[in-house]
């Protein structure tokens, strides 16, 4: 890496990760993370692609979900872009009417909701601390996988 005066200095965070996950039921996962993707600024992006249907979010484009049915007519077939700002779906209905975008700091507003909401009616909102160990412990399967050069299952981590 290049410092302001041009000299090398040492990298010692990780740039960009990849990685291949195999879930219970057998399906297949991929998960990446860099900081070298040009053109992006907070791209944080979800995607589920299947036999029938895919399925792909952004942040960078918080109120819209992207849908795909294989079993469209084949003149017709393509992503759907569903404007998620109808009260129908889960907060929106909180915030403005239909079609006036919400934002990121929307987000954790809906988090202090579910926390507060959880509080008073006793139950766990998610995600939540449980949550954030298992993560962890997916990264130290990662990890303990790359140095190992082979699949590490998720229950052989300590």
């Amino acid at each position: 890496m290049y410092g302001k005066s041009g000299t090398k200095g040492k990298v010692d965070v990780d740039d960009a990760s990849v990685f291949i996950a195999r879930f219970e039921n057998g399906a297949l996962g991929t998960f990446e993370v860099t900081r070298f993707a040009g053109g992006n600024k907070n791209g944080k992006r979800f995607e589920i692609n299947g036999e029938k249907a895919s399925i792909r979010w952004d942040l960078e484009n918080m109120n819209n979900l992207e849908v795909y049915f294989a079993d469209d007519e084949p003149g017709l077939q393509g992503y759907r872009l569903i404007n998620c700002t109808e009260e129908h779906h889960p907060y929106a209905g909180a915030y403005w009417p239909a079609a006036h975008i919400i934002g990121y700091e929307h987000t954790f507003i809906n988090l202090v909701h579910e926390l507060m909401n959880g509080i008073a009616k006793g139950y766990q909102p998610a995600p939540n601390f449980e949550d954030g160990f298992k993560n962890q412990i997916v990264l130290e399967a990662v990890e303990t996988s790359s140095t190992k050069k082979s699949w590490v299952r998720i229950d052989s981590i300590n």
